[in-house]
């Protein structure tokens, strides 16, 4: 198993899927399908990004600071036909929210992750996540979250081999944990000409 320690700046989280929000003691718990490692990440021993088809992320001692709507404006043969501000979601809607997005989802793109920011101070680890909810015009929401530690688990990385200068076959190929090694991990083969 891999696990990667408050290094939030080392994924790339955008379009990542959130298929699952459970919660264990004082833990909040996303399984996030499609989360990209990159290369900088102290758990990804090649020198590429890496997909993650499904992993754990832990906020440990989390506590949501808020949960913001982004507003919007729609447009109509150039005319504003409607506008929306955004607004901080109350207890009760964000409640109600994480009560919809705990349930369980197989479906493709139904809650994506397109930017996450993050700074550590005294307090602990903040997360700035920015969420679309595909649920319609007012499903970008922001959560802001403060927790004690950061931890994404995961069981295998899927990596393509590639070469930006040449043209190439890669092949998919898993990494499990266990089966680490070291040097050529993968085939390449070079279209010759």
């Amino acid at each position: 198993m891999f696990v990667s320690k408050n290094e939030p700046h080392n994924f790339s989280w955008h379009d990542a899927e959130i298929k699952r929000v459970s919660y264990d003691n004082e833990d909040m718990i996303w399984k996030v399908d499609a989360l990209n490692v990159l290369s900088s990440n102290s758990q990804n021993p090649n020198e590429y990004d890496c997909c993650i088809s499904t992993a754990d992320v832990v906020f440990t001692k989390y506590n949501i600071k808020s949960i913001k709507q982004y507003g919007f404006q729609k447009y109509q043969y150039g005319k504003l036909i409607e506008e929306q501000p955004d607004r901080e979601l109350s207890i009760e809607d964000i409640s109600k929210l994480l009560d919809e997005i705990a349930i369980d989802t197989n479906e493709m793109y139904i809650r994506y992750i397109y930017s996450v920011e993050n700074y550590m101070d005294a307090l602990g680890l903040h997360i700035s996540c920015d969420v679309d909810l595909m649920t319609g015009d007012d499903s970008n929401v922001c959560f802001e979250i403060l927790c004690d530690e950061l931890t994404v688990k995961w069981d295998e990385l899927t990596c393509s081999s590639h070469d930006d200068n040449d043209l190439a076959f890669g092949f998919m190929f898993t990494i499990p944990r266990s089966d680490f090694c070291q040097g050529s991990a993968f085939m390449f083969f070079k279209l010759l000409g």
